[in-house]
Order: C-alpha cells, then sequence, then structure tokens
C-alpha cells in the first residue's frame, strides 16, 4: 500500500503497529515512538511480535503516541484546517 492508511487506522485506535521499514509505512510510523519498524523478515516481525507481548511500558508509549500524532496530522480539525486554507489560497488566486 502506497501511503500506508491500514497503520492510521490502526494508531488512530491505539492499537500497536507493526511495519515494513520501507514504503507507505514510513510516512507514518515512527519507529519507537508510534510503532514499530521492522525489516520484514519472519525474524525481523517475530522480534516486534515478542517485544510487545512483553513490554507493556512500550505498549503504553506506542498506544498513546500514535492516537496523539494520527489526531494531532489527519484529525477532523486539522482537515478542516487544511481544507479551508487550500479553499482561501483558491479564492484569492
Amino acid at each position: 500500500e502506497h501511503f500506508g492508511i491500514v497503520p492510521l487506522e490502526a494508531m488512530i485506535k491505539g492499537v500497536p503497529v507493526i511495519a515494513c521499514n520501507n514504503g507507505g509505512p514510513l510516512e507514518t510510523v515512527q519507529n519507537e515512538l508510534t510503532g514499530l519498524l521492522c525489516d520484514g523478515s519472519k525474524e525481523g516481525f517475530a522480534a516486534c511480535i515478542s517485544r510487545l507481548c512483553h513490554d507493556n511500558n512500550l505498549r503504553q508509549k506506542l498506544k498513546l503516541n500514535a492516537k496523539k500524532a494520527t489526531k494531532e496530522k489527519f484529525g477532523f480539525e486539522t482537515f478542516t484546517k487544511k481544507v479551508s486554507e487550500v479553499v482561501h489560497q483558491v479564492i484569492s488566486n
């Protein structure tokens, strides 16, 4: 997926995201802050899953940061503000 909407859907609900460190997820998932990025190998995914299963503090940190980041970057208020700016720019030109 080019943009990576699936990670965003999980992040807005506070579900920890594990994604490959290339392509679309790089636009939305910040490693160790809003999710975990791995090399895409089965060992890499397994290591990330194990970390999430055994580290409650990490899960909570990722959950809170992901919800906050998606709301700030893609929430309704942000979206309407950006649309309004575009409309005003078009009207004034």
